[in-house]
């Protein structure tokens, strides 16, 4: 599927069958909001098919493979792109402001005015420049600090990585499941 020479589903194939889904970037970012809430898997499960899916697919585990192939979305390019942006340094919700103001910079484009595909959305997102705050924002706090060797520019990036970082929205349970863990593999 190229962006460029097809046009953008708004359905997705479950079964053989045409289901008709939301493809509309805002409801694939609350979607993306639904995946990281601390909820049980089941309710995640029955807000992502109410938001996605205008009626059931014929089968719920074929229709969750369908959302998920839709909302993972990435060109057949597979060339690696250094820039690319990668999802562990950033959130749609947290980093809200940031997009925004991106988008409205480099493409002049208010997001808040604007109906968009979620596939058009990714490629623009992907196309941001380093010109944009989002961007510098996201490369702050990808940097790999063991790779500095000036010691004023290493205390610079790990201000810079202090100030941006994303905030821990695992629950209590999570964290100490996680400590646990990492203890558990130390010995």
């Amino acid at each position: 599927m190229s962006i460029l020479t097809e046009t953008l589903p708004d359905f997705v194939i479950v079964r053989g069958k045409k289901c008709p889904i939301r493809s509309d970037f805002k409801a694939w970012l609350e979607f993306s909001e639904i995946i990281n809430k601390n909820i049980s898997e089941a309710e995640k499960l029955f807000k992502m098919f109410k938001l996605v899916f205008e009626e059931l697919p014929p089968n719920m585990y074929d229709g969750i493979s369908a959302m998920m192939k839709f909302y993972s979305y990435t060109p057949t390019q597979k060339k690696t792109n250094e820039k690319s942006i990668n999802k562990n340094y950033f959130d749609f919700e947290y980093d809200a402001n940031l997009i925004y103001s991106a988008f409205l910079q480099q493409y002049k484009v208010d997001l808040c005015h604007v109906d968009m595909h979620w596939w058009t959305f990714k490629a623009l997102l992907g196309g941001l420049s380093d010109d944009t705050h989002f961007i510098k924002v996201v490369q702050y706090r990808s940097m790999d600090l063991s790779k500095i060797k000036d010691k004023e520019q290493k205390r610079y990036y790990q201000k810079m990585k202090a100030l941006y970082k994303l905030p821990d929205n695992r629950s209590e349970e999570q964290k100490e499941q996680h400590l646990n863990d990492v203890m558990e593999s130390m010995f």
